[in-house]
């Protein structure tokens, strides 16, 4: 199911495994307990309904969910709260957050053990984010996009993230230190055009794409989803 702008008739739909485009303040009026086999679930930002707010508790009881994309566009709905009642959803493996964090949790590892894909834009984070991801050891694909991270170096630690095989890096940074051992069976790098960013040695025989630079927000959304980011 799918693009949903207004009331959900699905509070009885307990078999329902999929439900995507749904807008915030139409998911906010959902019963969420009786979607007990829901695995996948997009949301998106309602531009006009500036008293709708997306929480984590809202998808604290779907036990099920492995797919949650939630994308917070309009500045007055676009700041994430605590990510603290995502652990309920223990099998969760793919996660997209489109909106400001400004912090990774220390601990998010422990809130989403068994997450393998992660895809964060407009997080506005100020710190490097690598030392906290590299502690979720299930990740195989990482998608850093536009606005995630507002700093200038990034470092990979030793011997960190040993299962990611895919790695966009769709913003502007000058400097990335990657540690003996780190990214090992890293296949895929994309990158941007026109930072004076310098690719480490030993990942220059990998698979590299080097993306230009968008020139605005609709031009980067057209860009990723050309390149399938």
């Amino acid at each position: 199911m799918g693009h949903f702008t207004e009331n959900l008739p699905i509070d009885n739909m307990t078999k329902l495994q999929t439900l995507k485009y749904v807008k915030v303040s139409a998911w906010n009026q959902v019963k969420k307990k009786r979607l007990v086999n829901l695995r996948e679930l997009k949301i998106f930002g309602d531009l006009h309904a500036r008293n709708d707010k997306f929480t984590f508790d809202s998808i604290a009881n779907l036990k099920c969910l492995r797919i949650l994309s939630v994308a917070l566009q309009d500045p007055s709905i676009g700041h994430f709260g605590s990510l603290e009642p995502v652990s309920h959803c223990e099998h969760l493996q793919d996660l997209h957050l489109e909106g400001t964090i400004h912090n990774v949790p220390e601990n998010l590892h422990e809130l989403v053990p068994n997450l393998e894909c992660l895809s964060l834009e407009r997080s506005n984070l100020k710190d490097d984010p690598m030392p906290k991801l590299e502690k979720l050891l299930k990740l195989s694909r990482l998608h850093l996009g536009w606005g995630s991270y507002v700093g200038r170096k990034m470092i990979c630690s030793a011997k960190s993230f040993l299962r990611l095989k895919i790695l966009n890096l769709c913003l502007k940074f000058d400097e990335w230190e990657v540690k003996e051992g780190a990214l090992p069976v890293l296949g895929d790098l994309k990158i941007f055009e026109g930072t004076e960013l310098i690719i480490p040695e030993r990942l220059r025989s990998i698979n590299i794409l080097i993306l230009p630079i968008p020139a605005t927000d609709v031009d980067y959304i057209a860009r990723r989803d050309y390149y399938q980011l």
